[in-house]
């Protein structure tokens, strides 16, 4: 099953403070890099990894 924006759209009603001072992005078929240059971002070291349980962890590790 693909999963559009309208799937998440529970998140702007149950987080608005959130919702307001960030943007999440729906990425599919590009790497990290290919993200970033899209979004005309630049990569940074991380601080720290993020947790095994956090979704972002996968790319994350695609990007080391």
């Amino acid at each position: 099953m693909t999963k559009t924006g309208a799937d998440y759209a529970w998140f702007e009603d149950d987080f608005p403070d959130i919702a307001e001072a960030y943007c999440f992005t729906l990425v599919l078929g590009l790497s990290p890099a290919e993200v970033v240059s899209r979004l005309e971002g630049r990569p940074e070291a991380p601080i720290a990894p993020p947790p095994r349980s956090c979704p972002v962890n996968a790319v994350w590790m695609m990007a080391r």
